[in-house]
């Protein structure tokens, strides 16, 4: 299947909006795609999903409860440029 899995990924409130959350997660990608993934998967919950959208992943399947809160399952696919840049 080839699909990188991203775990728990937070920034602590005072520091949201500032960019932390999307350095993180790019850095996340870039160590995923050294392993030649083709595609990328995470358990989002659902206050995050706009974030991981404007990211590039997309909604996979119906959301659901994970520690009574409710969380989206999201993917991203690989594309060749991505692992050129």
């Amino acid at each position: 299947d080839n699909v990188g899995i991203i775990g728990r990924l937070a920034v602590l409130p005072e520091y949201r909006a500032k960019g932390h959350g999307k350095r993180l997660l790019q850095k996340m990608e870039e160590l995923l795609l050294s392993y030649n993934v083709k595609k990328m998967r995470l358990s989002a919950q659902s206050q995050a999903v706009p974030f991981y959208e404007s990211q590039g992943y997309v909604k996979v399947g119906e959301p659901v409860y994970d520690e009574h809160v409710i969380h989206q399952m999201m993917e991203k696919e690989v594309k060749e440029k991505d692992r050129h840049e």
